[in-house]
């Protein structure tokens, strides 16, 4: 049976129009009853028990008789099946379907245009999908309605797909390059070179997606007009400014209303102007990164601290070395003590304070402090698991480990072995040992 089966597949795919004779059988009676039920068999029995297992998906799937049956509605078949009425039922919805069809593909032209045989079945391949352009003919694809029509009726992010297929000629006309363009913007990488150095279209892309100038030329990114335009709109485009541009004030100030770390592009002289950073890292702190020069200024890095606390992890050493500093940063952002210079690390009663408010800042702490009694107590009553971040001996301190597994029985698994047992063995202890 397998045999025949796939001798029958193969006789239904030896001609092109082998699958169009079948499907005109559904509209005649008995016969339309009997290919369908061959088609039910296939699609339900034949194909998923007998021929899955022999040939394997892929195979099966690389076959226009599969691929047929897959798009035919089983709905349609077991209509079918009735004869004389199905056949009437089914004569009337196609009726309605292909009228539908023929309405799309009126809408595909220009108005007025009439179609010829060939520019209507291109249409119809790329009404199922755009990414049929590629199996269009070399002439469909120069022809001018064809890509308007499919540029029209895409999706954004094909139409830059279809401007690379169309011919030359049509890579060159503004009307296609405009309807590519305005759809995504990154089309114009794939028109005529002559658009991406044309100022008033760059000027038109620009203004209808900001993202286009990426895709200008260098003389084009240069253009104080064009560039302030997209960065205006969005300042992450100043990226793409010329580095004549990335000096220019104005432009930076554009640029930061509505994306704070395009200060990082900006031209090294920007980046050594007080007035310049002061207005950076106001509006974000973390620009300090990206002003060397600033990082051991007091007014900069204090400014930069408020409004960003992981600024801090930039300031100078000197500045990483001031308590008040350092506790504007803790103040919404503990964890930059791990950034504080070693002798703050080292502070008891600075520790004390921090591992209270979260015991797991004991880890940031010098060594000596992760070996102290009073610190490392202060951290496990705040937080019991905090015990992994104590020194050995802390962890081989009975008084220290049953304080933090009073506090969250999670911790003795931080313990030393030798207190993991013992604690264990305690009456009333329910303690598991991982």
């Amino acid at each position: 049976m397998g045999s025949f089966t796939i001798q029958t597949i193969s006789t239904l795919e030896s001609k092109d129009n082998c699958l169009a004779c079948w499907d005109a059988l559904d509209y005649i009676p008995i016969l339309s009853t009997i290919t369908n039920l061959v088609a039910i068999l296939f699609k339900l029995i034949i194909i998923p028990f007998f021929l899955l297992p022999i040939l394997g998906l892929e195979t099966i799937q690389n076959t226009h008789f599969y691929t047929h049956l897959q798009e035919k509605s089983i709905f349609r078949s077991i209509l079918l099946l009735v004869p004389i009425l199905g056949n009437i039922v089914i004569g009337i919805l196609d009726c309605c379907s292909n009228q539908e069809q023929a309405e799309e593909i009126e809408e595909f032209f220009e108005p007025g245009y009439l179609p010829n045989d060939e520019e209507r079945a291109a249409a119809t391949l790329i009404g199922q999908t755009a990414m049929n352009f590629d199996l269009l003919s070399e002439e469909m694809r120069g022809n001018y309605q064809i890509v308007m029509g499919a540029l029209q009726h895409s999706i954004p992010d094909q139409a830059k797909y279809i401007l690379s297929r169309a011919s030359n000629a049509l890579k060159a006309n503004e009307k296609i390059v405009r309807a590519a363009a305005e759809k995504k913007p990154s089309a114009i990488a794939s028109a005529d070179a002559r658009f991406k150095n044309d100022e008033t279209f760059m000027r038109w892309a620009v203004s209808q997606n900001p993202t286009a100038l990426r895709y200008g030329s260098e003389a084009i990114k240069a253009n104080f007009e064009i560039v302030r335009l997209a960065v205006q709109a969005n300042g992450k485009l100043f990226f793409f400014a010329s580095d004549n541009l990335k000096d220019n004030d104005e432009l930076l100030d554009l640029a930061l209303e509505t994306c704070p770390n395009a200060f990082q592009d900006a031209s090294d002289r920007l980046k050594r102007d007080f007035e310049t950073v002061k207005k950076a890292v106001q509006k974000s702190g973390l620009n300090l990164e990206h002003a060397p020069g600033f990082q051991d200024h007091g007014e900069i890095v204090r400014l930069a601290v408020k409004d960003e606390p992981q600024a801090f992890q930039y300031a100078s050493l000197r500045f990483r070395d001031m308590e008040e500093i350092l506790e504007l940063a803790m103040t919404n952002d503990p964890d930059m003590l791990e950034y504080a210079s070693d002798r703050l690390k080292g502070n008891i009663a600075l520790a004390q304070r921090a591992v209270a408010h979260d015991g797991r800042l004991l880890r940031h702490l010098a060594p000596p402090l992760r070996n102290h009694l009073a610190v490392v107590t202060d951290a496990i009553r705040n937080h019991g698991r905090a015990l992994c971040f104590a020194s050995d001996a802390m962890r081989d301190n009975i008084e220290v480990v049953r304080i933090a597994v009073a506090n969250d029985e999670r911790a003795i698994d931080f313990a030393s072995r030798r207190l993991q047992q013992i604690i264990a063995a305690e009456p009333n202890k329910k303690i598991r040992l991982n």
